[in-house]
């Protein structure tokens, strides 16, 4: 069963390119807003916020959780004709989807008559979603997830000298462009003259096995890129947040993450953090172009988020001995 918010939604968009149908905008103030994933994830929060925000208290928002994260996959088709037959009845001006599930299973199926704004797209648009050539209602902003730049940025953070870092992912459509498009589908890559091994894997069990070992292996640090859709064995869920827990009891190598809810005591150092909040508001911007300055999706090309900011957990940095350096004590937020 999908969720929904009796607060307000915004739906926003999905890219067009070309398809010869009358763009005719809904009068109404309704704004539907679908979300891949659940609200307990702060990155979700932000996009919203900062999407409602940016749009304004004039509208009505309604907002659906598709949970994809954490419901079985064969799940997933039915859940979003159920959302999309909501939308049909809500007649939204606009519809704001974030990240991947939400564009291709709901945006793309919206009636073209209505703007889709989408953000928080990991996937290449012309490779990933071909179909978008064929559509004029959708547009939106691009998540790119600065990878490599958070091993760098980490790593002169601190002062860092590594020669090995294992990079751990789950196995979600996420992160499967994250490894596709960032990685180029590599299983070892290199920064800064340090040798990255990429795991990646479907349940936490096996992630277990890999950091235990990691000391032993020779890793100097960890980095988490994707860790929300990990399964138990019997393939129930398990938190990003409890594999925060785990690892910061279990790990004997310091783990650093792309995960704010990761971030602080008794969880994870940090890192190199995108934000949710101008993802959103970038998105509420382009909404703002179509509903008030009657711009065309068409005639709005895909904008792209590469802002990042260090944000680490000083109970942990002080637990694992670790030090900013004097050249980024003004460049990264610290909690606790």
């Amino acid at each position: 069963m999908i969720k929904l918010s009796s607060v307000r939604v915004a739906i926003i968009g999905v890219l067009l390119f070309g398809l010869s149908i009358p763009f005719v905008r809904a009068a109404n103030n309704d704004v539907a807003i679908v979300h891949s994933y659940s609200k307990n994830i702060s990155w979700v929060v932000n996009q919203s916020r900062g999407f409602r925000q940016k749009l304004g208290d004039k509208y009505r928002y309604t907002e659906y959780e598709m949970d994809t994260k954490r419901i079985d996959i064969t799940k997933f088709a039915a859940v979003a004709s159920e959302i999309l037959e909501s939308i049909k009845r809500l007649k939204p001006s606009i519809v704001y989807v974030t990240d991947d599930n939400a564009l291709r299973l709901v945006g793309r199926y919206v009636d073209p008559s209505i703007p889709v704004v989408f953000s928080g797209i990991n996937a290449h648009l012309r490779e990933d979603y071909p179909w978008l050539d064929e559509t004029t209602n959708i547009t939106g902003v691009l998540e790119r997830p600065l990878i490599k730049r958070n091993i760098m940025e980490t790593m002169n953070a601190f002062g860092i000298q590594a020669s090995k870092i294992l990079l751990l992912m789950d196995t979600s459509v996420t992160s499967q462009h994250f490894f596709k498009l960032e990685l180029q589908s590599r299983d070892k890559f290199f920064v800064k003259g340090a040798e990255v091994d990429v795991f990646r894997a479907k349940v936490f069990s096996a992630w277990k096995e890999k950091i235990i070992a990691s000391k032993q292996d020779n890793y100097d640090f960890l980095l988490l890129v994707g860790a929300f859709a990990l399964k138990n064995d019997d393939g129930s869920s398990i938190s990003a947040v409890n594999v925060a827990k785990w690892i910061s009891v279990h790990s004997p190598t310091t783990a650093f993450t792309s995960h704010l809810q990761q971030i602080g005591e008794g969880l994870l150092v940090g890192g190199l953090q995108l934000n949710g909040e101008i993802m959103g508001a970038d998105a509420g911007k382009i909404a703002v172009s179509i509903l008030v300055d009657k711009r065309s999706p068409n005639d709005i090309f895909p904008q792209t988020q590469t802002a990042g900011e260090l944000i680490f957990s000083q109970s942990e940095m002080h637990r694992r001995h670790l030090m900013i350096t004097e050249k980024y004590k003004n460049s990264v937020k610290l909690l606790d």
